[in-house]
């Protein structure tokens, strides 16, 4: 993310998700885009600085925007709470950022990465379809 400025990535605190889809696309193209609630926020930064961080076992939710980006218009409607949610700041972590969210209820954030987390597995089952 060395080529982001840190003005671009300020300007980025207190808008709300839906509105800064755009930048928060061309901040994922660069490396990992993690979002996490405001509740567990410390929680998550101490977990990524440690050397012996695995993704099993996660006493919190987060999720790569890149599932956030891929919503159709019926997800967008679904998980509207989540897209109206604010970003309150973004952190950066050892192999990416951490986008700090505030304004929705943490368990809408598990809801979503659940659900992205099913949609995945089913489609490493299925395999190619073509």
């Amino acid at each position: 993310m060395a080529n982001k400025s840190d003005r671009q990535m300020a300007a980025l605190t207190g808008a709300q998700i839906r509105d800064v889809l755009p930048q928060l696309s061309e901040i994922a193209e660069d490396g990992i885009l993690l979002l996490a609630h405001e509740a567990t926020a410390a929680e998550c930064m101490e977990y990524y600085f440690r050397t012996d961080a695995a993704a099993e076992g996660l006493e919190f939710s987060v999720c790569d925007v890149k599932g956030i980006l891929q919503l159709t218009d019926s997800g967008r409607e679904q998980y509207t709470e989540l897209l109206d949610a604010q970003i309150e700041g973004i952190r950066e972590i050892p192999f990416g950022h951490v986008a700090v969210i505030r304004g929705v209820d943490p368990q809408e954030l598990e809801r979503f990465t659940d659900a992205y987390a099913d949609f995945l597995d089913a489609e490493q089952r299925m395999g190619p379809t073509m």
